[in-house]
C-alpha cells in the first residue's frame, strides 16, 4: 500500500492535534478522548513522524525504550486499535481508516500537517527565517509571532516514553531559540521595550541562557534603564 498522504479529504472529518502542551484532539471542534498515557504516546511518535511509516519495533523502543515488556507487541495493536476507535468511531470494522495507514513498513499517521501543532509550529519558524534572510523583519516577527501562540505549556505533557523525552528537549530548544529571535527581531525593528518584555520573565526562567540575557542587557540599554 502507498504510504504517502491521501489528498481527498473533501468528505473526511477535521482533526486536529495539540502536542505543544497538554496532547489533545478534537474533531471538528468536538474533543476527542485519546486514551491512556501510553496510548498517548504512540499517536506522539506517529503525529511526530506524520506520514512517514515507523514500524512495529520502532514503536516498541519508541514507548518503552530498551527494555519493555513482553506485551509490548501486542501493546501496540491495542493502542493503535484504541486510536483508530477514537479518531474515527463511525468507521466499520472492514472499512478503510481515513486517518491511519498500516502495511508492511509500519504505520503512519494521515493528516494534512496544518492539523498539527509542531508542524504548524516548525513550518512558522521556517517561513521566518527565510523572511529574515531575505530582509523582511517585520514579516518574520510576525511569522514568530504566530509560531510562539502555539504554545500552551510544556510539550507532550504528560506523554512517557524515550521518544518524548528526546522530542519534548528538541521542542523546548526551538521554543527558547524561537523566543530569543523574536526579541532580536523586535531590537532590530527599534522596539527595546516590547524586547524587555518578551525577555524578562524568560530569563528568570532559564537563567543558564547567555543569548537570552546578553539581549536582555542591550534591550534594557537601549530603553534607557543602563542601571
Amino acid at each position: 500500500m502507498d504510504m504517502a498522504f491521501r489528498t481527498d479529504r473533501s468528505r473526511t472529518p477535521r482533526i486536529r492535534l495539540q502536542l505543544l502542551g497538554q496532547v489533545t484532539a478534537s474533531q471538528d471542534h468536538e474533543p476527542i478522548h485519546l486514551g491512556p498515557p501510553l496510548q498517548r504516546a504512540v499517536l506522539c511518535v506517529l503525529a511526530l513522524r506524520l506520514g512517514t511509516p515507523v514500524s512495529k519495533q520502532q514503536l516498541i523502543d519508541y514507548v518503552w525504550g530498551g527494555r519493555p515488556p513482553k506485551t509490548a507487541s501486542q501493546g501496540v495493536y491495542t493502542y493503535i486499535s484504541g486510536l483508530r476507535r477514537a479518531l474515527e468511531p463511525d468507521r466499520q470494522r472492514r472499512q478503510t481508516s481515513q486517518f491511519f495507514i498500516v502495511d508492511s513498513a509500519g504505520y503512519a499517521l494521515n493528516l494534512d500537517p496544518s492539523t498539527v501543532d509542531t508542524a504548524c509550529f516548525e513550518r512558522h519558524l521556517a517561513i521566518a527565517r527565510q523572511l529574515r534572510e531575505d530582509g523582511n523583519p517585520r514579516e518574520a516577527l510576525h511569522e514568530l509571532d504566530a509560531a510562539l501562540d502555539l504554545w500552551t505549556g510544556a510539550p507532550l505533557l504528560g506523554v512517557p516514553g524515550p521518544f518524548a523525552d528526546r522530542e519534548r528537549s528538541r521542542l523546548d530548544e526551538q521554543h527558547f531559540n524561537a523566543i530569543e529571535q523574536h526579541a532580536d527581531l523586535l531590537l532590530e525593528l527599534g522596539q527595546p521595550r516590547d524586547a524587555v518584555g518578551t525577555l524578562t520573565g524568560f530569563v528568570q526562567e532559564h537563567p543558564l541562557r547567555e543569548s537570552a540575557r546578553e539581549l536582555l542587557m542591550i534591550a534594557l540599554y537601549r530603553s534607557g534603564r543602563q542601571g
